[in-house]
């Protein structure tokens, strides 16, 4: 991998990381002198391959050696002006400049300010540059609104007016804000500012979804009767990966959403699919091996999308984000669930009995991709978080689904011929899941 990337081959690279299922972010992808792929090609100005690790991977810039010597320090030994620039642009910094003791800290609840987590003034919009206008949805503690600040149009989150002095609306809002104003993906809906005016309730501003969320869709196809076509939905499980792929690849502090849901699955008038609502959402070391026990009064989001491990209470981590990932992109290939009791759901779904729903559309189809996307989806809603593929290697399984032609048919349909009537269609997909 390394001398694909000491030479700028990506195709190579890419093709190595794949077939030896490689995680760039594991400390088995360096070598004994704990050189990074980031740091050879900074060493060589491989501008391509050192684009795709801080833009598409979200390596850890300022990752260093066994000698403390990050990316930075390579490049600007080696005189490779353009990758210096680069990486400086990125938020790269020399060895000698960073506290190693605090970049390599215990795992904290609010993480300490820095150049790179700003202060909330540096977000600060002014009052008189935003417009509100109408409600368009609402919370239990919040309303967003259509608006426009400084004449372009935008979406307005705000408290509503009887929350502003409840403690839980208030922490909420402050934590949302916090970590949001760090995301900066094109699949996470862009943070704008916040606002504050004296006797009015705090607001959040972001950019426009003209789309409305991903519920809103399945909803209206419902009603219709119709299903999702199999290229729409899959480039929505592909932005949604990507964008939870970067939450969780984020250093020294990675973000689990903890509410993932169609509701919170924005679309622009293009269809591109946007992660939203920040709310529930927590930021942690990297390094710590799993999160603090939930708490009983611990809101972690809807019964439906709840991984097992959250809903019993257990130790969890990032993969809880990768079993609720598995029953949106259920939703978005067979439409929504439809159940009597989240709760009972949630509890069958986490016994001994681990109820998942049945595949029916998907089942029907005769081509090897939706045969793949089954595979991992299955993969991805596994009971035991261990498991799971993380959002690296799903990104990855994805784009190898992407190369699959649509003409192209299952191997056992090649092979034996299509068994008849629905049964045979499922047993052709390889589903072992409880029909609902």
């Amino acid at each position: 991998m390394l001398e694909h990337a000491k030479v700028d081959n990506l195709p190579s690279f890419l093709s190595c990381i794949r077939e030896n299922a490689i995680d760039l972010m594991s400390i088995n992808s360096r070598n004994t002198s704990g050189t990074t792929a980031l740091h050879v090609a900074a060493a060589n100005g491989c501008m391509k391959v050192l684009a795709h690790l801080v833009t598409e991977v979200c390596v850890d810039i300022n990752a260093a050696d066994n000698w403390t010597r990050t990316a930075l320090d390579e490049a600007t030994k080696a005189g490779h002006e353009d990758a210096v620039r680069y990486l400086l642009a990125a938020g790269a910094r020399h060895g000698t400049n960073i506290d190693w003791n605090r970049h390599r800290g215990e795992p904290i609840e609010t993480p300490p300010r820095t150049s790179a987590s700003p202060e909330p003034d540096e977000w600060e919009l002014l009052p008189w540059d935003v417009k509100v206008d109408d409600v368009v949805g609402e919370g239990a503690f919040g309303e967003i609104r259509c608006g426009r600040w400084r004449g372009s149009p935008v979406a307005i989150k705000t408290l509503k007016s009887d929350c502003m002095t409840d403690a839980i609306a208030l922490k909420e809002f402050n934590c949302e804000m916090s970590i949001w104003c760090r995301l900066v993906h094109p699949n996470i809906v862009q943070f704008l500012g916040v606002g504050y005016k004296a006797g009015q309730p705090p607001i959040m501003v972001c950019e426009l979804m003209g789309g409305g969320s991903l519920q809103q869709k399945l909803l209206e196809l419902q009603s219709w009767g119709k299903k999702m076509d199999f290229d729409r939905a899959f480039k929505i499980a592909s932005n949604v990966a990507a964008a939870l792929n970067y939450m969780h690849s984020r250093r020294p502090y990675a973000v689990i959403h903890r509410d993932l849901k169609p509701a919170n699955i924005l679309l622009t008038s293009n269809g591109v699919a946007k992660v939203a609502d920040f709310g529930l959402s927590k930021m942690f070391d990297i390094t710590t091996p799993r999160e603090p026990a939930r708490e009983e009064n611990d809101d972690t989001g809807a019964y439906k999308y709840m991984a097992p491990e959250v809903f019993k209470h257990e130790f969890y981590g990032l993969k809880c984000d990768v079993y609720s990932y598995a029953m949106v992109v259920y939703e978005v290939f067979e439409g929504l669930l439809a159940f009597g009791d989240p709760i009972t759901w949630a509890h069958r779904a986490a016994s001994s009995e681990k109820a998942r729903p049945g595949w029916n559309f998907m089942a029907a189809y005769e081509s090897r991709r939706c045969e793949e996307m089954c595979k991992l989806v299955e993969q991805c809603w596994h009971s035991d978080p261990k498991e799971r593929p993380t959002f690296m290697r799903i990104a990855n399984v994805l784009r190898s689904i992407g190369y699959i032609s649509k003409f192209e048919k299952r191997p056992e349909l090649t092979a034996k011929g299509k068994k008849g009537g629905a049964a045979g269609a499922a047993e052709a997909a390889g589903c072992n899941c409880v029909v609902m």
